[in-house]
């Protein structure tokens, strides 16, 4: 009788790899929707994107829809790149004051490049501000907010972007600037304050020259007179 063997066999299961392939997306962050916004403003679009070329170019456009379904495209901004992640959409003063509407981006040719607010937000009337006119002499400096009048609108604006809770667009900081000294800080601010109250008459960046009386306009706006004397040698050269 022949002996018996045992033998052993061993299976191995085969695992395919797991999919790792991203698939291409743009989504629309904000406003995606409830959201009111004001005729005449500036409005930062934000989106993101996953598997696309960040140097593929994007365009943004403000949709307005209708209860049949139907949009009609209100203003498009074109040719920014996807890795950018933004843009600052400027809506006209002149818009259809309405709660139907919706940004709307698309990628020319790139599959899954399109993406729109997932609700409707609204576009209201912009906010009829009282403050004192802008300075002969100064361009908009002051109007932080380029509603045509300098307030504490202004002043709120520039509170919250030096606190870091929002971010002024680059032209608001432009008009933030009033010292010129290429950024936006608490003396800008101070400034903007002394020309509310009327303790100053202008701003140090209208000129390129000072006099005494710009330092007392400083000092009006609450800064001490060292300090003041300091920023004047510092900004204008020590004349």
């Amino acid at each position: 009788m022949a002996a018996q063997s045992d033998t052993a066999q061993l299976y191995i299961k085969t695992v395919p790899p797991e999919n790792t392939t991203i698939e291409p997306k743009i989504t629309i962050t904000q406003p995606n929707g409830g959201e009111i916004l004001k005729a005449g403003e500036t409005k930062r679009v934000i989106w993101t994107s996953n598997g696309i070329d960040s140097n593929k170019l994007v365009t943004i456009t403000l949709v307005e829809n209708t209860a049949s379904n139907s949009k009609t495209n209100i203003a498009s901004v074109r040719d920014v790149l996807v890795g950018q992640g933004y843009v600052d959409f400027p809506i006209s003063s002149t818009v259809k004051l309405a709660n139907n509407y919706t940004f709307e981006v698309f990628i020319f040719g790139q599959a899954n490049g399109y993406d729109k607010s997932d609700s409707y937000f609204t576009i209201t009337a912009p906010t009829t501000s009282t403050g004192k006119p802008l300075i002969a002499g100064c361009g908009p400096l002051g109007d932080v907010n380029n509603d045509g009048v300098i307030s504490s609108a202004d002043t709120d604006k520039m509170s919250t972007h030096i606190l870091g809770t929002t971010t002024m667009t680059a032209d608001e900081q432009t008009r933030a600037d009033v010292n010129k000294s290429d950024s936006t800080t608490t003396l800008d601010k101070a400034l903007i304050n002394g020309y509310i109250i009327g303790t100053q008459t202008t701003f140090p960046g209208c000129t390129a020259t000072t006099t005494s009386s710009t330092v007392n306009q400083l000092a009006g706006a609450g800064i001490p007179e060292s300090d003041v004397w300091g920023f004047v040698k510092a900004f204008f050269g020590g004349r």
